[in-house]
Parts: C-alpha cells; structure tokens; sequence
C-alpha cells in the first residue's frame, strides 16, 4: 500500500471515529435532555389537569355547602314540606347550579330524593343503584358526618366519570346534628373534556380502570414514579401517550387520566441533531481535504520525488546524482543524507575501480589469475583471464572444487586432496603448492598456487579461501 493510500485511510478512519463518537455522545446527551423535558412536561399537565377539576371541585363543595347547611334543607329532612320541594326540587335547579344529580339521603342512608339530568347514556335506576353501592351512605354515615368540609371528588358510574360532593345536612350555625347527607354532581363528559383539551391544548380524557387496561398498560408501557404519582408512558416519534393513576372520592384509584402529547420537543431535537451532523461531516470533510492537500505538498510529493529518485539511481547505478528538497524537515534531511550516502558510494566506487583496474593491470603483468573458493556453498570462481590461458572461455565455470580436481595431474591429485584436509580442519591458514593441471587442449601446465583462509564461521570452520594461481 502506497504512502498516499496510508494517510488517506488513516484520515478517512479517524474522521469515522470522530464522527461517530461525537453522533453518540450529542444523541446520548439530547436524549437526556429531551427525556428530563418531557417528563417534567407530562407531570406538568397532569398537574394543570388536576388543577381545572381541583377547581371544578371546590365550586361544587360550594354549593353543596350552602344548600346543606341552609335551615330550610334541615327543616325539610324533618318534615318534607312541599313548600321547598315545590320551589327547590325542580328540573329548573339542576340547570341553575349546572347539576345532573341531586340526591337527599337520610340518616339511615335511604334515599329521600333523587333528581337527574342528561346522564351521558346511563338510567336514573343505574345511577341510584351503583351510587348507593358505591358509596354506601348507610354504613359510612358517621364518616362522613364528622368530616368539616364537603367530600368531594371523582366517582365512575358505569364507566363513566361523574364529580360528585357529599356534605351533612344541618343547621346554618353548624349546632344541630345531621339528620341527612346533601349529593350533587356533574358529569364529566364531552364538555368537561373538550375544556381541558381547550385550555391544556392537549388530547385528555378520564377512563375506568380495569384489569385488561393495566395487562394493556403493564406489556406495552414504561412505568415512571413522580413521587406518589404513578404514570404509564408510550412514545412513538410524533406523540406520547400517558396514563396516569388517580384517586376517586373513596380514595380509590379507579380512573386513569388519560392525555396524549405532541413529541414536538422531540422531532426538533432529532431535527437539531441531524442538522448539526450534516454541519459537521461537511466542516470534517472540507478539513480533510485541506489536510489532504497540505500533506500532499509537505509528506507525500517530496516523499514520492525521493521515491523515484533512489529508483532512478538504483536502476542506472548512478552515484554522482544528486536531489534536492526544499524545507528543513526530516524528509528534507533524509535527501541531505541520501547525498551524502551517494557522495561516499562514489567516492568508494571509484577508488574501488582504480584498485581494480591496478590489479588487473598486476595480474597482467605477471601473468597470475585468482581464485576465490567458498568452502560452505562449493562455489569455486577462478578469474577469466586465467581461464582464458588455460583454453577456457571467460564465461565458462567450474561446477564446484571436485570438477577443477578432475583437471589435475593424476600424481598431484592426492597432495592438494591433502592439502586442502589441513585447511578444512583448520590447520593452517595459509599454503602454497604446486601441480599440473590439464588444459582445454590435452596439454599439461605447471601451476604455483598461493592461498589464505580470510573467512570463519561461529565455530571457527573455515568458509571462505581465495589465492593467487
């Protein structure tokens, strides 16, 4: 792999990684912050949402407050005067105080009156009868009797929600004991609901809880605690849906507040997230290629000019070219020192080439050839001018030290067998010999041979002899 591949995969990798840390993290800390946001944006709501029938609660403790600690209602309980029932127990009361109920039990928890209207869907019997069991007047008369203020809150009649207040009936200044139990309430419908979605510009609506609704609620939702609140959490990408446990008017948690969010929060963080990505793959990429181009000019060309300079040199074994590289860097410093290798080659080739041609110039002279005997690899070389005067021509070679012995003189053969003995083992480092050798022509040539071991392996065995012939 070239040098430019390297760094562009390195480049290429690290950005990867930067990238790909950075996604994390700023996913991982968004979705913090936007899970923290909107839960607190859901307990909010149900806040405010326990707020509008907090309020709706209080005006009807109200009423009932007034109407039960009203001297003519007491006197009414005791005698059932037609005078009140005639101008208090009509249809026209229910739509001043905006009821659907209007209930009077007495002492023992009997009804005594029961005035309805508009009842969502339900009977009056339906009513009368899962009110009654429900809120079970005859056995918790006392209770509620002892209680200073009106009970009042949520009760589910069939499924649906109704806001009732009970309260004692007694005398305007609170001395008479309570001979009854005073019931109003509302119904919580369509109205109700369509006033909270209004003011909490939310989707909102009270439902029954049932077991199939916490078997939904337990596999498909996440459960979240806010202190003694409980609430059921779905989100999908465009909304959250929330259930939320609330206590009925026997303290019962018989009704979920049902409200759906808009996850606007949401998809702007996804959206923020997903901008500033591409921002910053496009800053990442524009980086790189600056990058790209700065190493180009500072690592990669003089890098690859030297490259091809040592090439150059190498293939035409010029020692006497030179490079130059601008700058004061490392790679500047390796064509200083590439030079400087060069400047000794050619300083050390050409004192090796006047050696050379003086010892031709020697061997010519004297009419003497050399040899040079690798005694691990049974290589033997013998120069081409002595092969030359022996009939051979220059390009022709021994195969190995037994081929020349085959050229001796029968009667000369065991001497230098001998001789070379006493090497091999060590004996001595120089010698000097003399014996015929046969020449390419059949003719017999007197040859004095003067050698030295120059080379020892680790255990001091002789590897390497050369000699004068």
């Amino acid at each position: 792999m070239k040098i430019r591949s390297k760094i562009l995969l390195i480049i290429g990798i690290t950005v990867t990684a930067i990238v790909l840390l950075n996604g994390v993290t700023l996913r991982c800390l968004v979705a913090n912050y936007i899970e923290k946001e909107e839960l607190s944006a859901i307990h909010q709501n149900y806040d405010r949402a326990l707020s509008m029938i907090h309020r709706e609660e209080e005006t009807l403790s109200s009423s009932v407050l007034d109407w039960a600690e009203w001297d003519d209602t007491y006197k009414y309980m005791i005698d059932r005067n037609s005078a009140y029932s005639s101008v208090n127990l009509q249809e026209g009361t229910l739509d001043t105080l905006k009821l659907n109920v209007l209930s009077y039990f007495d002492a023992q928890g009997n009804v005594i009156v029961l005035k309805t209207k508009n009842l969502n869907g339900i009977t009056e019997n339906e009513l009368e009868k899962e009110m009654i069991s429900k809120l079970n007047i005859k056995t918790n008369f006392k209770t509620m009797t002892e209680k200073e203020e009106p009970c009042t809150g949520i009760l589910m009649i069939s499924g649906k929600p109704f806001l009732f207040s009970l309260a004692p009936i007694t005398t305007s200044d609170g001395t008479a004991p309570a001979n009854g139990i005073l019931i109003m309430g509302r119904v919580l419908g369509d109205t109700f609901t369509k006033y909270m979605q209004d003011v909490l510009q939310i989707k909102i609506k009270l439902t029954p809880s049932t077991s199939e609704v916490y078997t939904m609620l337990k596999a498909n939702y996440k459960l979240n605690t806010h202190g003694d609140r409980s609430f059921w959490i779905y989100q999908q990408p465009n909304r959250t849906i929330i259930y939320s446990t609330t206590a009925d008017i026997l303290g019962n948690y018989s009704f979920y507040v049902v409200y759906e969010m808009n996850r606007q929060l949401y998809r702007n963080g996804i959206a923020a997230i997903d901008y500033f990505a591409a921002y910053f793959c496009f800053a990442l990429i524009v980086v790189m290629f600056i990058c790209l181009i700065g190493i180009e000019r500072i690592v990669t060309a003089p890098v690859k000019k030297l490259h091809t300079f040592m090439r150059t040199v190498g293939a035409r074994k010029d020692t006497k070219a030179r490079i130059t590289l601008r700058g004061s860097d490392e790679i500047a410093d390796l064509a200083v020192i590439t030079n400087e290798v060069l400047e000794e080659l050619d300083s050390s080739y050409s004192e090796m080439k006047i050696r050379e041609e003086r010892f031709k110039l020697i061997m010519e002279a004297t009419n003497d050839g050399y040899f040079d005997f690798n005694l691990a690899r049974h290589e033997l070389y013998i120069s081409p001018m002595w092969l030359s005067s022996l009939g051979y021509k220059s390009d022709e070679r021994f195969q190995g030290l037994d081929q020349y012995v085959e050229t001796l003189h029968p009667d000369d053969r065991e001497g230098c067998k001998q001789l070379m003995k006493q090497c091999l083992k060590g004996h001595t480092e120089r010698f000097r010999i003399e014996y015929r050798t046969r020449k390419k022509s059949g003719e017999w040539l007197w040859i004095l041979v003067r050698g030295k071991i120059v080379e020892f392996d680790a255990s001091h065995k002789p590897v390497r002899v050369i000699g004068t012939l």
